[in-house]
């Protein structure tokens, strides 16, 4: 369903992005299609990954500063166009695909 999960708990930032777009060849803590770091100690994700974390304050918002007080995950869903060049599934899952069978859990 996804090529980039991630997930901040804590101070502590991951992203799991096994093609490496994202990356860009962005230091040593970028290994092998992952991602981690403190964004509150050392702000490894907020000067790397500005706009990755901000999609987790889209419902609520997160100060970045200071440590998030749970753990929040992130399942960004495969569009049309990544589905042609994944190297995970050539599926794609637009939101209504996705949405449908959880209609049925109410």
């Amino acid at each position: 369903m996804t090529d980039c999960p991630s997930f901040i708990s804590g101070g502590q930032f991951m992203m799991v992005e096994p093609h490496e777009r994202i990356f860009n060849g962005i230091n040593s803590k970028c290994i092998e299609g992952v991602a981690h770091g403190d964004f509150v100690e050392d702000e490894f994700g907020l000067r790397n990954f500005l706009d990755q974390l901000k999609t987790f304050s889209v419902l609520e918002d997160i100060d970045f500063s200071k440590p998030y007080p749970g753990t929040i995950f992130r399942f960004p869903l495969r569009t049309e166009d990544q589905a042609r060049t994944s190297r995970l599934s050539g599926n794609a899952y637009p939101a209504d695909k996705v949405r449908r069978p959880l209609t049925y859990l109410h």
